[in-house]
């Protein structure tokens, strides 16, 4: 399954929090495709994508979506038993995110660098026109804002990230451009209690 479709999809099994907790590196499905996202906009958002991912990785990171809903990422100096990344539910139940494609700020930096790889890097229009498969970027009227649509399964799930001190700050969600209703909140560093959660959900690993 696409990364990107992952990282939409577990929304639905932890609350609010888009997350992917396991999954391959293949592109996804083809249907329905959007028309090829403009360059400038897509460039520029997998800058940034890419910028938030790195720090992410580099300081730590915590999400928490409108309902309380908590995923973290730790740096590797402070994983624990070699896990580094954990979700904490509503109903206060644990588990390990093993892929940072299960983390916002980096689902898309990953899915875009995959298209790199395989040598249609979105700088191209053949790049541009794989994106365009399962995902399409657009700048917002208001600034530092890019408006994205995915197709998860053949369901269209709308997205607005918002930039502060250019990276992902926070992302609203839903089910039509006009109800984006759903809403989650990026920190980047580490604190103890982003290391509880961590060490609790490895505590609860089956």
């Amino acid at each position: 399954m696409n990364t990107r479709n992952k990282t939409l999809k577990v929304a639905a099994t932890i609350a609010l929090m888009v997350a992917g907790l396991s999954g391959c590196g293949t592109l996804g499905r083809a249907t329905p495709a959007f028309k090829p996202t403009g360059g400038d906009a897509a460039q520029a958002f997998a800058a940034v994508a890419a910028k938030s991912c790195a720090y992410a990785n580099r300081v730590g990171m915590a999400q928490t979506g409108t309902d309380g809903t908590e995923m973290v990422l730790v740096p590797k100096s402070k994983a624990i038993e070699g896990f580094s990344a954990a979700y904490r539910d509503s109903n206060h139940s644990y588990g390990l995110i093993y892929e940072t494609d299960g983390l916002n700020a980096c689902a898309l930096a990953n899915e875009i660098a995959l298209l790199a790889e395989s040598g249609t890097p979105i700088t191209s229009t053949a790049g541009r026109q794989a994106l365009a498969k399962t995902t399409r970027i657009q700048t917002d009227s208001r600034p530092n804002t890019y408006d994205i649509t995915s197709n998860v399964d053949g369901t269209r799930v709308y997205e607005q990230y918002v930039v502060s001190h250019g990276l992902v700050a926070q992302i609203n969600y839903g089910d039509s451009k006009s109800a984006l209703n759903q809403q989650i909140d990026i920190r980047y560093g580490t604190t103890a209690a982003d290391i509880a959660v961590l060490r609790t959900a490895v505590k609860k690993r089956i």
